[in-house]
């Protein structure tokens, strides 16, 4: 109980000193609003990441569109114009398995338009419901990313689909053309939300 007790206080202690730095490093940078602006992103970040780092249940998709967003403003902060974001949310109102959008939103950056360090490319994420589920894309105009197998996934996109399959009964497709870009569908069955409230309970 001890050892649990120390590593517990020790998880609270290295994000207080992190934000911390955080600040100074802030207060250094007064001259400078783009190094301000970039701080207080990757602050949000941090804050909204270690907070889910625990958490073993599904969360509020606003939770995790929040660290999405300051996520995406570090990213254009680093690359300027290359990246452009577009947001059209029309349903938030469910849950889903923390960092499920933050992995999908990686991904199309990184192997879709960054792919060789020398695309430009716009990212939008979209989220609204249909008849049976709510649904989020997060799409982009990059190289296109077509798997010829689950054998054949990134190891972040094949481990939020198992997530999102035991954690809400929900599904991920994919769908990229070469020289094309890539859509990524999250699935979340209606009622799931009601359905793990009555497990906890």
């Amino acid at each position: 109980m001890n050892e649990d007790r120390i590593r517990q206080i020790n998880r609270q202690m290295q994000p207080h000193f992190i934000f911390n730095s955080l600040t100074t490093i802030r207060a250094l940078c007064k001259n400078s609003p783009e190094a301000v602006e970039a701080i207080n992103a990757f602050a949000g970040f941090l804050r909204g990441s270690i907070d889910m780092l625990d958490e073993p249940n599904c969360i509020p998709v606003k939770k995790e569109l929040d660290t999405v967003r300051h996520y995406l403003n570090m990213e254009q902060k680093r690359f300027g114009q290359a990246i452009q974001i577009q947001y059209d949310l029309q349903d938030e109102a469910f849950s889903i398995p923390p960092f499920t959008v933050q992995t999908m939103v990686e991904n199309a950056i990184k192997h879709g338009i960054r792919k060789g360090n020398t695309r430009e490319g716009t990212i939008c994420v979209r989220s609204y419901e249909t008849e049976q589920f709510h649904v989020i894309e997060v799409m982009d105009d990059g190289v296109g990313y077509v798997p010829a197998s689950d054998n054949g996934l990134h190891t972040g996109i094949a481990n939020t689909k198992k997530r999102l399959a035991l954690m809400c009964n929900g599904m991920l497709e994919i769908q990229g053309k070469k020289g094309s870009g890539t859509i990524v569908k999250i699935l979340v069955p209606k009622g799931q939300d009601d359905e793990m409230l009555n497990r906890r309970g």
